[in-house]
């Protein structure tokens, strides 16, 4: 499914002044399917120490329609990122106000995104355990908040994380597909390469499915993308290579991604086909904190230095699954990071494969390793050792194409929260 950016049919506002007067609008800073974000000059706020204007972010949304049922989903997406709008690491949204054609929401600026960083040709997290936990903890904590208060993100990926130019800081952003409901009939709700098997529901029964389970599934595939800057699969459905491998081969993400053993103890734990047997986001915290190492160790055995504050938890013992993890980080073998070149057919840089940033649309997102030459694992009669959550298809024929799960709704699917088929 083809998506539509709104800045391709909205006139240009740079110059434009909001608010009364209070905003004016200087470029565009991004675009996507449901909006458009300026930067803008408060003209109201106090000036910096050094004379010049406050800077924000504002983000102009069209009305889908005359009636309240049209927009009652955009109208959502602003009451949602309101209740979570103090929470650390979640944007801030300072002020709403709407006219007969927009809404405006104003917010705090930051010009970059997490998938802008993990495209770089130098890749910002790797070999720096204290990054890399640093920033996955932000992100855990904020979203674990927003739960908390009975908000359930399910759009979570790289662009949708606003940061710093560094990447130390991380900011979640977007609300557009975020829901109060924690069980949710709105399947494929979300980008296509980030939604669990039971969103997706193409080999499960269409039962309710937990939004936080969702976003948990979620948070396992930024943690990848954040250590390799890679994704692991392009759809968690059987007839995507990559993760039917995963289901099959227990020692897939070890043959193909440049990640510890103990990393990917905790990634098998998020990624279970039983939603209720993946980790709480407190236990997958701690389970973060006492990680000695993200990476593999290098040639000479090494691993990247870890901050001895960050390599336990801020508080109690660590666990039993923890302890495992630590006990397995020492039996590692020697393993370089950069073996997984493009010579290998799977490449550790964004950079060869182009994406853009967009709002509630599809990118074309982190590489996966589908392009890898190998053969197709059989499955036949492995899908019933899943239990209940995951069936085969019903006619063996079946393909799955990018039309039957769109990765993310556009605006109008997003206010009458269509379910794909």
């Amino acid at each position: 499914m083809e998506t539509t950016c709104v800045a391709d049919y909205l006139p240009d506002f740079t110059g434009k002044l909001l608010g009364n007067g209070q905003y004016e609008l200087t470029r565009l800073l991004g675009a996507g399917a449901a909006g458009v974000v300026y930067l803008a000059h408060d003209h109201h706020a106090p000036t910096t120490s050094k004379g010049a204007p406050i800077e924000c972010a504002v983000k102009i949304i069209p009305k889908a329609g005359p009636l309240n049922s049209q927009t009652w989903q955009q109208q959502q997406e602003i009451t949602l990122h309101k209740l979570v709008s103090d929470v650390p690491h979640v944007l801030t949204l300072y002020a709403t106000f709407e006219d007969t054609q927009f809404f405006y929401l104003v917010m705090d600026c930051h010009e970059h995104d997490l998938f802008q960083l993990l495209c770089r040709d130098e890749f910002p997290y790797a070999d720096n355990d204290e990054l890399v936990r640093s920033v996955y903890v932000q992100i855990l904590d904020a979203i674990h908040a927003c739960h908390d208060r009975n908000v359930f993100h399910r759009d979570l990926k790289p662009e949708n994380i606003l940061c710093n130019a560094d990447g130390t800081e991380v900011y979640i952003a977007d609300f557009g597909l975020a829901t109060r409901q924690e069980f949710s009939y709105t399947f494929c709700c979300g980008t296509s390469s980030y939604m669990s098997p039971e969103c997706l529901a193409q080999e499960c029964e269409r039962n309710a499915y937990s939004a936080r389970h969702g976003d948990i599934w979620a948070l396992g595939i930024l943690l990848i993308n954040i250590i390799t800057g890679l994704n692991p699969w392009e759809m968690a459905v059987t007839t995507d290579e990559a993760f039917n491998e995963f289901l099959v081969d227990d020692n897939h993400f070890e043959r193909v991604l440049p990640i510890s053993k103990g990393a990917i103890r905790i990634l098998k734990q998020i990624f279970s086909i039983n939603p209720s047997a993946r980790p709480t986001i407190p236990e997958l915290r701690e389970r973060i904190l006492a990680l000695p190492t993200f990476f593999p160790p290098k040639k000479d055995g090494s691993h990247a230095p870890v901050d001895s504050d960050l390599a336990a938890p801020k508080s109690g013992p660590v666990d039993s699954a923890a302890q495992e993890i630590v006990e397995l980080e020492e039996d590692i073998g020697t393993v370089d990071l950069f073996s997984y070149g493009l010579d290998d057919g799977y490449p550790h840089s964004l950079t060869d494969s182009p994406s853009t940033s967009s709002s509630g649309s599809e990118s074309q997102g982190l590489i996966t390793p589908d392009d890898i030459p190998r053969p197709r694992v059989d499955i036949s009669g492995f899908a019933e050792d899943l239990g209940e959550a995951l069936r085969p298809f019903a006619a063996k024929d079946r393909k799955l194409s990018i039309e039957d799960a769109s990765p993310a709704l556009n605006v109008l699917e997003r206010l009458d929260m269509l379910v794909l088929e």
